[in-house]
């Protein structure tokens, strides 16, 4: 079975220069590639003798992978848990959508980020109301050892010591 394409001649030398182009370029570049005998790419650096302890991670980085892995295991799970939810409802419903993973990924991570701006708003007015209690270790606080129990007065009254 054979294609006859009908050009015209002026049509046909463009392609044929084209194409002869074309040919030159790879066969000089496949050449240049041949006769190279060693190439050298990216920065040297020494390596490893003993490859299994480079990769062998210590004990706290590997801590921080196992939760790291846990975390995105519950988030996983968590959004198969929503759109299975969500698909069973909307099976009851006829105008509620149903959803796929990425949009019930979406709707957990809403959520996740709601409930962490609200307890850091918790955290936040703990703090206004126990001003003093947390003493700033490092980047983090822990309480502090001496907290005032005695209490306030609330309003800039003076407050007589004997009634």
């Amino acid at each position: 079975m054979s294609f006859r394409v009908r050009m015209s001649v002026q049509r046909g030398s463009q392609l044929n220069a084209a194409a002869r182009q074309l040919v030159y370029f790879l066969l000089v570049n496949i050449l240049m590639l041949a006769s190279s005998s060693v190439v050298f790419a990216g920065m040297p650096s020494p390596l490893p003798e003993d490859v299994a302890t480079v990769f062998r991670l210590h004990e706290g980085p590997q801590q921080r992978l196992q939760a790291i892995s846990f975390f995105l295991f519950g988030i996983l799970v968590c959004t198969l848990c929503v759109r299975w939810l969500w698909n069973c409802l909307a099976a009851d419903f006829i105008n509620l959508p149903r959803i796929n993973l990425l949009k019930s990924f979406a709707i957990v991570f809403m959520w996740g980020a709601l409930f962490v701006t609200i307890l850091t708003m918790i955290s936040g007015a703990r703090e206004l109301m126990t001003p003093g209690a947390w003493k700033k270790d490092g980047i983090t606080y822990q309480l502090s050892d001496s907290v005032d129990d005695t209490p306030r007065a609330t309003n800039h009254d003076p407050v007589d010591p004997n009634p």
